[in-house]
């Protein structure tokens, strides 16, 4: 399980900084869903993710997204 975003992710690109990178099954990430963890390498590295509302919600609303689904 990884807390935000597994370890070694970067949180925008989702790549990877080396091989010391955690493979999740479940990914809690707060807030919003981090562009990270649905592109690149990330996208096959961070397995189910759980977003929890952590009260931010109205703020992010009128932020335009990385990436739309």
């Amino acid at each position: 399980m990884a807390v935000d975003v597994p370890s070694g992710i970067d949180v925008d690109t989702g790549g990877i900084a080396d091989d010391h990178v955690l493979h999740a099954d479940v990914t809690v990430t707060f807030g919003g869903v981090k562009a990270g963890l649905l592109r690149g390498p990330a996208a096959t590295l961070a397995g189910r993710i759980e977003l929890v509302d952590v009260g931010i919600g109205a703020g992010l609303a009128t932020v335009e997204p990385l990436v739309s689904t």
